[in-house]
């Protein structure tokens, strides 16, 4: 892509918002086209933070299929219908162990409702969308994430076009937390869609890509070359053997990946930072720290389900219960127990942290409080730069169109909000403040279109603004 595409890609998107999934979504085992990826993004996007259920998302086709710098044609259309009516048949499958220590598997069906045009020709229409919501039960993977997420900056993925290496890098993201990691064969022939269940798991729908040398040439060896070439990240991969006697070929019954890092670390400019850049390092110190006690499987499950400050604890805590002579027959067990406790109290880590907090409070809530100040004060210069466009796009509008500059003023002589006086001109009416509101929201409702990109630029900032000081509050 050039630098100039690049450019244009960043202005576009500089308001764009992370995708965000649970760690049990990311490994679920489903299948989906290009075009469902796209389809399911663009949903994902429109989730916020404050987002209790999912609501449904309009998606307006011309707009939707020109972000990925493709020009509108009847072949598109087609597969985006295709990739919605898939959405619809969907079924997410979602490992799991329960609390007896059994494998078990949750299926949900992925969407509650697909609201599309009876026609294809409609879909070229220049007011043609979709709606598209996602059924509650998924709920608890997407939405309000606070730990145990998975994130990765949408722009990446639009850069490729396929289905499978995508899904390779959303998977790659979520191990980047430890750096490496080993998955079975058929597991990650089911995660990426090469080997499809029915809904009830009694059925093959799909199985393609059988061999090692199927998935390394039409899965890895095209996500090695996109993947380090475009993302946010770097990585290895090498297959594993399964234990045989005697000589002969071995079977592959595994890939592991490898130094996945930041894309950082080769100094590659990013639009929105990876969180993951020391993970290996942090990875590594655990590992050194803990393992006469516990194996790097273990360390690494504790690096997929708990925060790094937990695990910590948790080692710190057992390691400090040894010094002082206490009696563990199963150290390893005990070290597990303890890193798998959400809120451990360590007395003397509790001691050393309130004379901390005691010492800083006072500064802290100056700077929150400023701060907060200050983010406020940006979101009302924000409102007023975003009023003043929506104002100067209305006036375009009056200027084009002199019979619904009557029908307005006539509106706005019956509206007792609008303060329109008829004794003045209309220019001189436009010196009024609640005049001004009112022809804008007169004309948003006549042309919501016309409005459409500017309102939809300023509600990313304006959310992002609203969550960071949430954040901070």
């Amino acid at each position: 892509m050039s630098t100039e595409k690049e450019n244009q890609r960043s202005k576009k998107y500089k308001s764009i918002t992370l995708i965000k999934k649970s760690n049990e979504l990311v490994e679920a085992r489903y299948r989906f086209t290009l075009w469902e990826i796209r389809l399911f993004e663009k949903m994902v996007k429109e989730i916020r933070q404050s987002d209790t259920d999912f609501k449904q998302v309009d998606i307006f086709i011309r707009d939707f299929i020109s972000e990925y710098d493709k020009k509108p044609n009847g072949k598109l259309y087609q597969e985006i219908r295709k990739a919605e009516e898939l959405l619809l048949n969907r079924v997410v499958h979602i490992p799991y162990v329960d609390e007896a220590g059994e494998n078990r598997l949750k299926s949900y069906p992925l969407m509650a409702m697909v609201d599309r045009p009876q026609d294809l020709s409609d879909y070229g229409k220049e007011d043609g969308f979709i709606s598209l919501k996602f059924n509650g039960e998924l709920s608890p993977y997407l939405l309000q994430l606070k730990q145990r997420y998975t994130q990765y900056d949408p722009e990446i993925t639009m850069q490729i076009d396929s289905a499978y290496v995508i899904r390779t890098y959303e998977l790659l993201k979520l191990y980047e937390y430890v750096g490496s990691k080993t998955v079975k064969f058929d597991e990650f022939r089911e995660m990426i869609g090469a080997k499809e269940y029915d809904g009830r798991l009694k059925k093959v729908l799909k199985d393609t890509l059988k061999t090692w040398e199927h998935i390394k040439q039409r899965v890895l060896e095209p996500a090695y070359k996109e993947i380090n070439e475009k993302a946010d990240i770097t990585f290895e991969y090498e297959p594993t053997y399964e234990r045989k006697k005697g000589v002969g070929r071995k079977r592959v019954n595994g890939i592991r990946f490898f130094n996945i890092k930041s894309a950082r670390d080769r100094g590659k400019s990013l639009a929105f930072p990876s969180i993951n850049s020391n993970v290996s390092d942090d990875f590594e110190k655990v590992y050194q720290t803990v393992k006469e006690y516990v194996n790097s499987g273990t360390v690494e499950k504790w690096f997929r389900d708990y925060p790094l400050e937990q695990i910590w604890k948790g080692i710190n805590y057992t390691l400090r219960s040894l010094e002082q002579g206490h009696k563990i027959k199963n150290a390893g067990g005990f070290l597990q127990a303890m890193v798998a406790v959400t809120d451990l109290q360590d007395p003397v880590e509790n001691q050393k942290k309130e004379k901390q907090e005691k010492s800083a409070r006072d500064t802290a809530d100056r700077q929150r409080a400023e701060l907060v100040r200050s983010l406020e004060q940006h979101r009302e210069n924000l409102r007023a730069t975003h009023f003043e466009k929506q104002f100067a796009i209305s006036m375009e509008l009056i200027e084009s169109k002199p019979a619904m500059r009557s029908r307005m003023i006539d509106k706005a002589s019956n509206n007792l909000f609008a303060r329109y006086d008829p004794s003045l001109s209309f220019e001189e009416n436009l010196q009024s403040s609640p005049f001004k509101a009112f022809l804008v929201t007169y004309m948003m409702g006549e042309h919501p279109r016309a409005f459409y990109a500017l309102n939809n630029e300023y509600q990313g900032m304006f959310d992002a603004l609203e969550e960071e000081i949430s954040a901070i509050g």
